[in-house]
């Protein structure tokens, strides 16, 4: 029977690594008690390390999100740390999109979802996300916006041309 159970375990936990691996998903864990965040090798290739790096030196977590973003998603971080409105549970965090910092100097976009674990008295222990690089999405939408100007200024060439055009109609038949 426990041999049994072990075969199902076994089967569930390589079931979600595989799971895990398709969606390209990186994680992050933070651990109140030891104050310890553990990031997952597909996040560290996300960043551009190699997903066995050593990370007991890397800085806050923080520190990996583009300074421009920091400020708003550590102030959300916070206010779900304070949270205290579930005992023994799990609570979604803020889902959002921003930019990490990568080992190249550049930056990566990224969509998180994360939870927050709280114990009975409702403080939440652990927090658990998931980032997406949404990297592409962000590059189409802003190749697509460049598109769309540009079309906007040949339309507007095109109005001035026609309205130039018609004056010159317009002179052509006085003078006739």
């Amino acid at each position: 029977m426990v041999e049994a159970e072990q075969r199902k375990e076994t089967e569930q936990r390589r079931r979600l690594g595989l799971l895990v691996r398709a969606t390209q998903a990186g994680f992050y864990q933070w651990d109140r008690g030891s104050e310890v965040v553990t990031y997952s090798g597909r996040l560290k290739e996300m960043l551009g390390y190699p997903p066995d790096a050593d990370t007991s030196g890397w800085p806050p977590f923080p520190e990996f999100v583009h300074p421009e973003d920091r400020e708003e998603r550590y102030e959300l971080f916070r206010a779900g740390a304070r949270d205290r409105s579930v005992k023994n549970g799990v609570r979604r965090h803020a889902a959002g999109d921003f930019r990490m910092l990568h080992a190249n100097g550049g930056t990566i976009w990224v969509h998180s979802e994360g939870l927050f674990i709280h114990d009975e008295n409702g403080v939440p222990q652990r927090y658990i996300a998931s980032l997406l690089d949404v990297t592409e999405r962000y590059r189409q939408e802003e190749n697509l916006r460049r598109s769309h100007n540009q079309i906007e200024v040949q339309a507007q060439q095109l109005r001035d041309q026609n309205a130039a055009l018609r004056d010159a109609m317009r002179v052509r038949e006085e003078v006739e």
